[in-house]
């Protein structure tokens, strides 16, 4: 962008826009502003703002506009950065908190997936295991009682248990809503 052909109105409105987000001007083309009230404090704001900025700008020479313009594109660039790194930065802390969940398993997924099938809730589906184990792909799954606590695991066809059981909470909380989709 050229400077040197823009006046110093222009560079103001420049600088406001920004300021803004292109919502308002600070001058008589943003309209007689509404009563301050609770409800819209938040939201005229920016147009008090944009008023006081324009009257200060206004009074300040050429230069001194343009040197204003220029911080406020440092500092509108500086702000673009810092957002996008904030939102890269969650990013990451979401993936890797995703990451430490424990994937689910196939079998017992399956065997959510099946039950739901057939119109079961969570409860009737933990039971009719219970009775009799789900077979999917040479996998069982099947529930044991180990004082006092129930697990659902998935054996292999070797007969080696594949990872930890599960409790009916991780069934009902993780699997059963997977098992929807």
């Amino acid at each position: 962008m050229e400077t040197r052909r823009l006046s110093k109105h222009k560079i103001i409105d420049l600088i406001i826009s920004k300021a803004t987000y292109r919502r308002f001007t600070g001058d008589k083309r943003d309209g007689e502003p509404p009563a301050i009230t609770f409800e819209n404090f938040s939201e005229e704001a920016p147009r008090l703002a944009a008023k006081v900025l324009r009257s200060r700008l206004s009074r300040l020479s050429r230069g001194e506009v343009l040197a204003q313009a220029i911080a406020a594109l440092d500092y509108h660039k500086m702000r673009r950065e810092w957002i996008k790194e904030r939102f890269a930065r969650e990013r990451r802390e979401r993936q890797a908190e995703l990451g430490r969940r424990p994937r689910l398993q196939p079998a017992i997924l399956a065997a959510a997936r099946h039950y739901r099938s057939l119109n079961k809730e969570a409860k009737q589906a933990w039971y009719e295991i219970k009775r009799k184990p789900f077979v999917k792909d040479g996998d069982i799954v099947a529930i044991k009682v180990d004082a006092e606590r129930e697990f659902m695991y998935v054996q292999s066809p070797g007969g080696k248990q594949k990872r930890s059981g599960i409790k009916f909470g991780h069934w009902q909380r993780r699997y059963w809503p997977a098992a929807k989709s």
